[in-house]
């Protein structure tokens, strides 16, 4: 069965719900066209395995399976899935397979399991023996025993964090369908039976309490750690649960000291409240083990560390590093006190990093050792005496990230001004975030980036108030009012195409209202071009839908601002599934940051969901507060807004003409907080039929 088809039965398989063509499309990254034909060809399968299918028009396509059904045929799925993988999908599906196993097995499991030789086998171990050589594990291959890995409990678990973490997909990890971990959480490139293997490592369960357990205790957490700090942070306390049979054994010197650390009691408070969940009693060395990550975690830029008496030496050091390369490439860099800085701090964190012998991955070392190879070799030359200080040699992975800061201010030399103001959201870090921003002005069109930001601290209203015209972000986000680019964070060249691409249509755009605003300012009446006949009708027709389901509530009364987003997905459609879908929805745009519009406690609610174009209003009778927004905000009146899964252009040009006047027209946002219904109704037919104008 072909890859696609079977990565489209696979997730009717997991879906319960009505799902559409497009749905499908968006997910694997494939044409409806491509959709359709495949599941077509299902049909003959779906015939052999009295599979009953259900379509319905405008809801998409559905599965009526039993349960138990339903599992076998995920299991058969995905048992048939790993026939013709390529070599370096093997090689991650074998390393998974050798991490879970119990007990020894022989090659000819293994071959059976994906349908390859002996011989095969025989290859690829050898080929990853030395990734568990590099992780402090040792692959056994004893004739008549068969094959197993054997290593320390602590290597056992920063093997699986490093395996996982290098093969997460960092355009998708906010991604509101994305469950954390999950098999869509892994990079697009994998197949869906790789996905699966480097999933099946972790307790998918487990690691959506551990990761509520962490967001509650400390709300602040994501904008403190970078992204990746943070996964491994969960990651780590769910393998702490998962594997608390197996015996942590370190250094009881070296347990015993970091109680004089600093962030003790707050990692101690953390576990404590994982114990009493899960009621089991954690060792010093779980603490150790989970202290000693976050202590040398990397931070969010901006967020110093922890002052200490051996600062001014480490300046020093840092000085040294930043003159002897700019002598080498006979650049000028010493200029750069935000270099200055960041060097500053990365190497604090490698000096405990090193003192703690806590490893660092570097999920960028190979292209960045390709893209900036020369600067990579410069940095490493002279940050070698770094030997003599730390006592250990410094690894590729510390260098990569060293080069980062080296090759962003590089960059930054020869930076212009630009046009289109924009931000830039990265989930990589400060020396990512940093490299992505300068490569966007060096090799974009004129882009003035004004600044990086958190992705869970998106307000679109507020960015749309400071003039921001777009977003550029290394994770795959939703948004309504702003468009959004999604791009790698080291910025290959199809996406400076689809930057450009944008660009230009924002420049289009805004070249036509300056247009509009200098003829009105003139009061000079002249012929606007007609729209498109079809166009015209296409809008004519959105408007008619938008405003015959115009959803409206009066004098609601709710408790929380949770309450108000239940009632509201409860009562905008009549459909449980499509309920369920919105509820889900909206909660999980809401992770990202509340967008109150302003002091009248106006709140924009909105989400994607199958077919549904739904506007509305819900007032509140007594003000709920929302804790979320920074700072604390009572909300009075919400405006809701549930757009279609499949992607529209026109559809959110049109419907985001809305929300802008909010923030514009201070009688609209009048009528809409203050007004009735059909006041509310005629302003906003105002808004819309002036926009098809």
């Amino acid at each position: 069965m072909d890859k696609q088809v079977m990565a489209i039965l696979e997730l009717l398989l997991s879906e319960y719900e009505y799902i559409t063509y497009s749905y499908i499309s968006d997910r694997l990254d494939i044409s409806v066209r491509t959709v359709a034909r495949h599941i077509k060809s299902l049909e003959g399968y779906f015939h052999n395995h009295r599979i009953q299918v259900d379509t319905r028009r405008g809801e998409g396509i559905r599965l009526i399976l039993p349960d138990e059904e339903r599992t076998k045929l995920k299991k058969l799925v995905n048992k048939n899935d790993s026939s013709g993988l390529p070599a370096v999908e093997r090689k991650i599906v074998l390393i998974c397979e050798l991490l879970g196993l119990q007990e020894p097995a022989k090659s000819y499991y293994f071959s059976s399991a994906l349908k390859i030789s002996l011989g095969t086998v025989g290859r690829d171990l050898e080929e990853i023996e030395p990734w568990f050589s590099q992780q402090g594990l040792v692959l056994v291959r004893c004739r008549g025993n068969g094959l197993f890995v054997t290593g320390a409990e602590k290597a056992f678990r920063d093997a699986i964090v490093n395996l996982l973490i290098s093969h997460i997909d960092t355009r998708n990890i906010h991604y509101s369908y994305i469950e954390f971990m999950g098999p869509d959480f892994f990079k697009k490139e994998l197949s869906r039976y790789t996905k699966i293997k480097l999933a099946g490592l972790m307790d998918g369960h487990l690691l959506e309490n551990i990761k509520k357990i962490v967001d509650n205790y400390d709300k602040n957490i994501k904008e403190t750690l970078v992204d990746e700090s943070y996964f491994k942070l969960i990651l780590l306390l769910g393998l702490m649960v998962q594997r608390q049979e197996k015996e942590l054994v370190l250094d009881r010197e070296n347990v015993q000291a970091v109680k004089s650390f600093t962030q003790y009691d707050y990692i101690i408070k953390l576990l404590r409240v994982i114990e009493k969940y899960y009621n089991l009693t954690l060792q010093d060395c779980d603490v150790y083990n989970i202290l000693i990550h976050f202590v040398a975690a990397r931070r969010r830029q901006g967020l110093a560390l922890e002052q200490s008496q051996a600062d001014s030496q480490l300046a020093e050091l840092a000085y040294k590093i930043i003159n002897n390369i700019q002598q080498e490439l006979q650049v000028k860099l010493d200029y750069d006190k935000d270099l200055l800085k960041r060097l500053l701090d990365h190497l604090k964190l490698l000096m405990i990093r090193a003192s703690m012998e806590v490893k660092v991955t570097n999920n960028f070392l190979e292209p960045i050792k390709t893209d900036y190879r020369h600067i990579f070799e410069v940095v490493k030359k002279h940050i070698a005496f770094l030997e003599e200080v730390i006592g250990k040699p410094v690894s590729d992975e510390e260098v990569g990230y060293i080069t980062i800061h080296f090759a962003a201010s590089l960059v930054a030399l020869e930076n212009n001004a630009k046009s289109i103001r924009a931000i830039v959201i990265c989930m990589s870090g400060i020396g990512t975030s940093k490299i992505l921003v300068e490569k966007i002005k060096q090799e974009v069109k004129p882009v003035n980036i004004v600044a990086t930001i958190s992705s869970h601290a998106i307000n679109e209203i507020e960015l749309s108030e400071q003039g921001i015209d777009l977003i550029i972000s290394s994770v795959k986000i939703e948004t309504f009012i702003l468009p959004v680019v999604v791009v790698n964070p080291l910025l290959r060249e199809e996406d400076k195409l689809r930057l450009n691409r944008k660009i230009n249509e924002i420049e289009e755009r805004k070249n036509i209202v300056s247009i509009t605003k200098r003829v009105t300012d003139k009061a000079v009446q002249t012929k606007q071009p007609e729209t498109g006949g079809k166009d015209t009708g296409y809008y004519l027709a959105l408007i008619h839908r938008l405003l015959e389901n115009f959803y409206y509530q009066y004098r609601l009364v709710v408790k929380t601002k949770q309450e108000l987003i239940g009632h509201i997905a409860r009562t905008i459609v009549d459909t449980e599934v499509l309920q369920a879908t919105i509820l889900r929805n909206l909660l999980k745009r809401e992770e990202y940051g509340s967008t109150v519009i302003d002091e009248k406690g106006l709140v924009l609610l909105h989400c994607r969901a199958g077919d549904c174009l739904r506007v509305g209003i819900a007032r509140l009778a007594v003000p709920v507060d929302d804790l979320t927004n920074d700072p604390p905000a009572k909300i009075r009146t919400a405006f809701i807004v549930v757009l279609p899964q499949e992607d529209d252009d026109r559809i959110v040009e049109m419907v985001s003409q809305i929300s802008k006047a909010l923030i514009v027209d201070k009688t609209f946002l009048y009528e809409v907080c203050d007004g009735n219904k059909e006041i509310a109704v005629e302003s906003i037919s105002r808004i819309l039929f002036n926009f098809i104008s």
